[in-house]
């Protein structure tokens, strides 16, 4: 989004954190960090991108939230988006559900690292699906995802 020419420039001045999906983007993390320390909003999606028409609870997960609500102490609101046949589409309806808070203390952060993160990204990701309800859509399948394939043509 951030490459369109109005709307990279609108949703910059509007707040949003360009992110390398690619790699460990530290400046983001970091960026996003001291949002949400500030009382700011961030919004992630713990896949890293979406994945139209694909039940989201098969979809492989990120830990970038978990990291964030670790190093920042943040609670968590899960928000799961609902559409027709999880595809977005120009004038297709789309609910947005809102969870309940889920307390920074429920995520049970000792020292933080990979075991602490899966687990409190499980539990965000839980809620997210919960409430996107797309139990009937296919599973994810690796060798069909062009984000997966794209990257080892590049290695």
């Amino acid at each position: 989004l951030f490459s369109i020419p109005l709307l990279g420039k609108l949703i910059t001045v509007l707040g949003a954190i360009k992110i390398d999906r690619g790699g460990n983007d530290v400046g983001a993390i970091k960026a996003s960090i001291s949002a949400a320390e500030n009382g700011g909003a961030v919004t992630i999606f713990p896949q890293g991108h979406r994945y139209p028409g694909i039940n989201p609870a098969t979809t492989p997960k990120r830990n970038g939230a978990a990291l964030i609500a670790y190093r920042s102490g943040c609670d968590v609101i899960p928000v799961g988006i609902r559409m027709k046949n999880g595809k977005y589409g120009l004038f297709r309806k789309i609910d947005v559900v809102f969870g309940e808070r889920i307390e920074n203390s429920a995520f049970n952060f000792q020292n933080g690292g990979r075991d602490e993160y899966d687990k409190a990204t499980e539990l965000m990701f839980d809620k997210v699906v919960e409430l996107s309800n797309y139990g009937d859509l296919p599973s994810y399948d690796p060798r069909n995802d062009k984000h997966v394939n794209s990257a080892r043509k590049k290695r």
